[in-house]
């Protein structure tokens, strides 16, 4: 029997199911944001100043106080994670038509690194010493969502009114998404109805909390160790987290409950040997940006002088040195002349044999000669 993921008889119909994990929360609950350098810095700001009311009055003939918002400078560093698998050249060569070992290859693995960010997220944002002493609460007994004589309606709204910046988001595995959507009461304030049946929906939850949206993790990971029988479990828990996200924030402003700070981008390894064809693509595209740019720069003229006039620029350049200073002309509209930017209204000299053609098209015009001094004073 062979060993490769698919028939190697290309007769054969193989069908390959493969079991992904259908939604994932991550970058929804701690937003992504570029950073210039691996190692960034962020600044800690003193709660108590901006909620410490200063005294304002400033007298007839005084002056305003003056305050101080104290923090303190902060380092980070963006770590780097990745996975690679070793696909046999012979795998290639005998894939059926219409499969590429590679791109599968791929995506599994691009799959696995989100998973395991997934599970970092999750560990941070449920853990228990993310949060002070005075924003958490663990339910038991009758006040388990589970229960049918539990009040998530109460015990929701007192904890949404316990932070500094009220939360906008709720963030939650399935299980208890589904405890919570089955009780009583969020069913009776959701549905307009007694509660005895029926589930609420997302957004009714979200509207009945007054928050923007409910993140809900629904994702499997294997906590079994290698080489032992797959033990699924869920990771996202039986808990309910309630932050605030601002999408805009970043390490140099913005509040929020977190946020991931990305250096560089995500990039496949090439096998060795394979030529990086993206690398000349680029060159080539690059090329013709600054030909672009180049003829822009260029004066518009009419189609029966671009010819023409091409050649007599390339002639200028090489025997500029020889030629006479010319006559004075000022700029009419921004224009390249032998490697220098002109704007409008500059003043620049020109030959004859160079200014007739952006006379033409009125891209500069010719000023007056100043009038010749006497000989006299010429001598004097």
């Amino acid at each position: 029997m062979s060993k490769a993921p698919f028939a190697i008889n290309p007769e054969l119909t193989g069908i390959a199911i493969a079991y992904r994990n259908q939604t994932l929360i991550a970058d929804a609950v701690l937003p992504r944001f570029g950073v210039g350098v691996q190692e960034y810095k962020w600044t800690r700001y003193t709660v108590a100043d901006a909620y410490t009311v200063p005294n304002t009055l400033i007298g007839r003939r005084g002056q305003a106080k003056r305050v101080e918002f104290t923090g303190t400078e902060e380092t980070s560093s963006a770590k780097d994670y990745g996975l690679e698998d070793g696909v046999p050249q012979s795998d290639i060569l005998n894939a059926p038509k219409g499969t590429n070992p590679l791109s599968r290859a791929t995506q599994f693995l691009q799959d696995l690194v989100a998973l395991d960010r997934e599970v970092r997220v999750s560990a941070l944002v449920h853990s228990p010493s993310t949060y002070g002493s005075s924003n958490k609460v663990t339910l038991s007994g009758s006040d388990q969502f589970s229960h049918e004589d539990s009040d998530p309606v109460e015990l929701i709204s007192d904890a949404l009114d316990v932070p500094l910046m009220r939360p906008n988001v709720a963030v939650m595995g399935q299980v208890a998404w589904t405890k919570l959507r089955r009780n009583p009461m969020i069913v009776a304030a959701c549905n307009k109805n007694s509660g005895d049946s029926g589930m609420a929906s997302r957004q009714a939850v979200a509207d009945l909390f007054e928050l923007e949206e409910l993140q809900i993790g629904q994702g499997f990971v294997n906590i079994a160790k290698p080489g032992q029988p797959m033990v699924r479990s869920r990771v996202w828990g039986k808990h309910i987290a309630l932050i605030h996200r601002n999408k805009l924030a970043s390490n140099l402003q913005g509040v929020s409950f977190g946020w991931t700070a990305q250096w560089g981008r995500p990039r496949r390894l090439r096998p060795p040997g394979q030529r990086h064809r993206s690398a000349r693509r680029h060159r080539r595209q690059d090329r013709r940006e600054r030909g672009r740019e180049d003829r822009l720069r260029r004066p518009r003229l009419p189609h029966h002088q671009r010819g023409r006039v091409s050649a007599r620029i390339s002639r200028r350049r090489t025997s500029m040195a020889k030629k006479a200073p010319g006559a004075t002309h000022r700029v009419l509209s921004p224009l390249r002349h032998d490697g220098t930017e002109f704007a409008e209204g500059d003043e620049i000299r020109l030959t004859d044999e160079d200014a007739a053609p952006l006379l033409d098209v009125k891209t500069v015009e010719a000023l007056p000669a100043a009038p010749a001094k006497p000989a006299a004073e010429q001598k004097a």
